[in-house]
């Protein structure tokens, strides 16, 4: 509700009120009898809430006790008709009271369910007060029914200013929590221990415990769409939410959130963090999970046994990631192939090794389709048993021979001999990752 709205309610309920006397002293007879106001809202707030009876000197209870105490103010401030005494916002008490319960999560449901018990308490004594001071029962019906329409609207008021004043403090609090997990995961994929009270207790809240194992994990489409996009920020914010309910909070410790476009997960548990978080997304499904129509997928890393070495273990994520694909959106570092990791990342003086005879090889075997190539690698699946590359290949063992001949006069390397099948293999690889790279 706006200021001008509020003042005009204000103004309105003045006139009003002035109109029935008998209605004008019984809102004023509050002033004196404000501690019975108390004590009749204090009865129903612990009805309600047994919890709070028992803690008698909690803050909330003496909050709730100033809150209580302005109402009456408020109220007979309106009946004496003087809108000017309350000033542009005449309910800014109601916003402060709103920031102060939702600061300390009091529930705003809980809130309103107090101004209801609120509502009852003054209409008991306003109904009380009206019949002790009725000259006779026409007289205290008629005031009543004014007194009922009064604080009807007035607490309709309140309800109103309440929630607006709470939602927005509410969405502060959030996006000030956000700022602050964003801050404490980059320090942390720095190596830096949380640096204040406030990333501390996040990190308790989160159950990431200084000294426990961790692990990394990046996660995004495995297409992913250029640009940032509004669409890809919401399609990002669901990711988080998936893999936030694919790791629950009773097995691990998480702190999920949105880096450069793509989804970073901090994570601890009791027992191996990196597998257990490798196997929690592979059996979520993470790979029917869609971002902007393409699957997603996620790199793990090792597990690191402390906050220094989680930079190292958010690099390794990084590089886990690149090797997913359709057929295997979840990689674990650990999962990785040595010697596929050593040729699809390898230092461009690599390139620079490739023997000479490279290039007559790729010619040759793109001539026959493939198929010297094919046989070099069955070969080495089959340990170097002619016969078994045969059967794998469904060809004659005297081809498989002919072939090796033809793979040995082309490049000058034995492909029998575990040196030179392994240089064979490691040039085709890095042959295929060059154009790539």
């Amino acid at each position: 509700m706006s200021n001008e709205q509020s003042i005009n309610l204000v103004r309105d309920w003045g006139a009003r009120l002035k109109t029935d006397v008998l209605a004008l002293r019984v809102v004023k007879a509050l002033h004196d009898r404000r501690d019975d106001v108390w004590r009749t809202n204090f009865g129903l707030f612990a009805n309600a809430h047994p919890n709070v009876q028992r803690t008698s000197d909690s803050e909330i209870q003496r909050e709730s006790k100033a809150h209580c105490n302005e109402n009456t103010k408020v109220i007979l401030k309106i009946a004496n008709a003087k809108p000017a005494e309350l000033g542009d916002d005449p309910f800014a008490f109601v916003r402060g009271h709103a920031i102060f319960r939702s600061r300390r999560q009091f529930q705003l449901a809980a809130s309103l369910q107090l101004y209801r018990q609120a509502h009852k308490g003054y209409w008991a004594v306003m109904r009380e007060t009206a019949l002790e001071l009725a000259p006779s029962k026409d007289e205290a019906i008629k005031s009543l029914l004014i007194l009922s329409d009064f604080l009807n609207e007035y607490f309709d008021v309140l309800a109103s200013t309440l929630t607006d004043a709470y939602v927005a403090e509410e969405k502060q609090q959030l996006a000030q929590r956000a700022r602050a997990q964003l801050a404490l995961i980059e320090d942390l994929l720095r190596g830096l221990h949380p640096r204040d009270a406030e990333a501390r207790e996040l990190c308790v809240r989160s159950g990431i415990r200084v000294g426990s194992r961790m692990a990394v994990a990046i996660a995004r489409s495995l297409h992913p769409a250029e640009g940032d996009t509004a669409d890809t920020r919401a399609a990002l914010a669901d990711l988080v939410g998936f893999i936030e309910r694919a790791l629950p909070s009773n097995t691990f410790g998480r702190l999920v959130d949105i880096r450069n476009g793509e989804v970073t997960a901090i994570v601890s548990s009791d027992s191996e963090p990196a597998k257990a978080l490798a196997q929690a997304l592979v059996r979520s499904g993470l790979e029917k999970h869609f971002v902007n129509g393409s699957a997603a997928g996620a790199g793990v890393s090792l597990e690191a046994a402390e906050i220094a070495r989680l930079p190292q273990a958010y690099e390794e994520a990084r590089l886990a990631f690149d090797f997913t694909g359709a057929q295997r959106p979840v990689v674990h570092f650990a999962d990785i192939d040595l010697m596929e990791l050593l040729v699809r990342r390898p230092d461009a003086a690599a390139f620079r090794l490739i023997p000479e005879w490279a290039a007559r090889f790729r010619q040759a075997d793109a001539e026959k389709s493939g198929a010297l190539s094919r046989t070099v690698q069955a070969f080495a699946d089959c340990s170097l048993n002619v016969k078994q590359t045969a059967q794998k290949l469904g060809l004659h063992t005297n081809s498989i021979y002919s072939r090796l001949n033809s793979v040995a006069k082309l490049t000058g390397v034995d492909p029998r001999s575990f040196a030179g099948v392994s240089l064979l293999l490691t040039t085709l690889r890095l042959t295929e990752s060059g154009p790539r790279r």
